[in-house]
């Protein structure tokens, strides 16, 4: 399989090349950090690297448009930001928002008449801490790190899902990795230090890999979409994603930011 994964360059996405790689795919590697993806990519034999930064529109439409000449089977969104504090981009979107959410909208969309047969999207449990706002949310107010990254989380899934179905030749699937030690949401300081004090209990990222991969490229999952899985396991959806219409609400209010 021809496989493109964003945030390769370190953490989950790393590791994923590295599994993807050993079994014989052939890699699309993009990440913000040249140096660690050029690493990264030189370890995974067959890859191409293409560095960008998603947390700009103007960097998932420069991928996006990218990946269009690319005959992809599966794009596995894994880049993601957990802000520690309250951060608007250029463009003027909530960092994580921007990251988490937009990136991976845009760049779907751009494949859309030539989609890949799979798009897998690295989500998080905390979207369960999510509570949609449509209109406050892409900017950010009432910031706090964990609620906003799973607001974020919550509405990449969300219009993800209903973006698919009205999408011919693809399935589009979910996944919570586990609770992996990696570097999102790093700290410095004290506050730093008894985090990553914490995260040594964690997953390491290679744990974290397993269940993108299995999505990626398991032959069972051909015509499965629209899914959530904890790992490798289906799960259902938690009340705050399965409000009647508010999937729909969150495609066209998307669309609306994105036009702006």
């Amino acid at each position: 399989m021809y496989i493109a994964i964003t945030g390769a360059s370190s953490g989950i996405g790393e590791a994923l090349a590295v599994t993807l790689s050993s079994a014989g795919h052939r890699l699309f590697l993009t990440g913000r950090d040249e140096g660690r993806l050029a690493a990264v990519t030189s370890r995974a034999g067959t890859a191409t690297s293409f560095a960008c930064d998603l947390s700009t529109l103007s960097g998932a439409r420069t991928l996006g448009a990218r990946l269009r000449d690319e005959p992809l089977d599966v794009l596995v969104h894994n880049a993601g930001v957990l802000a520690t504090k309250r951060e608007l981009t250029a463009d003027g979107f909530e960092v994580s928002f921007a990251t988490n959410h937009l990136a991976p909208f845009i760049i779907n969309d751009a494949l859309r008449a030539r989609p890949p047969r799979r798009i897998v999207q690295v989500s998080a449990g905390l979207y369960a801490l999510g509570k949609i706002d449509l209109a406050r949310d892409a900017t950010g107010e009432a910031f706090h790190p964990l609620r906003t990254y799973g607001t974020s989380k919550l509405w990449n899934l969300l219009a993800s899902f209903e973006w698919a179905k009205g999408v011919s030749g693809v399935t589009l699937n979910a996944v919570h990795p586990g609770v992996i030690r990696t570097r999102l949401g790093a700290m410095t300081g004290w506050k730093g230090a008894m985090l990553n004090a914490v995260k040594w209990l964690w997953g390491d990222a290679r744990s974290g890999a397993k269940g993108p991969a299995f999505l990626a490229t398991d032959p069972s999952l051909e015509a499965t979409s629209g899914v959530y899985f904890d790992e490798t396991r289906p799960q259902l959806l938690r009340p705050n994603a399965t409000e009647p219409g508010l999937a729909a609400k969150v495609l066209e209010r998307t669309r609306e930011l994105l036009a702006r």
